[in-house]
């Protein structure tokens, strides 16, 4: 059974949002290491392609689900200072990434449930089965 959205399926959706989730932990920390070092201009960068990653993320993720949002996670990373790092990767991914499980999950169930409904019927659909 393969769960759509529009063109992509449910699991290439998810899967990619946690790709795009994970780049901005590692640039997150990368980040957090070089305000710890007093490296200003790393981290300026570091935040410019964070700012990049953000928008990928939010442009694929509201490709789906338009209405949702991500918390503090752009104002953490315009302001690009080490405390906004330590929120970045201690607070605003781990909410995002339960949101996209919660996402998965749903799809989930509503697949479940389409399935179910067919069968109750007495007949399965093809693109159902």
């Amino acid at each position: 059974m393969t769960l759509t959205l529009g063109k992509t399926t449910m699991i290439h959706w998810y899967i990619r949002s946690r790709l795009l989730l994970a780049d901005l932990q590692k640039k997150a920390t990368d980040a957090f290491r070089h305000c710890e070092e007093s490296d200003d201009s790393v981290v300026k960068t570091i935040a410019g392609y964070m700012k990049v990653d953000f928008q990928n993320l939010k442009d694929h993720w509201h490709g789906c689900y338009p209405n949702d949002s991500f918390g503090n996670l752009k104002r953490h990373i315009d302001f690009a200072q080490k405390q906004d790092f330590r929120d970045i990767f201690s607070f605003d991914l781990p909410e995002i990434g339960s949101q996209l499980s919660k996402r998965l999950q749903e799809s989930l169930e509503g697949a479940a449930q389409q399935k179910a409904g067919a069968l109750c019927f007495g007949y399965t659909h093809p693109g159902v089965a």
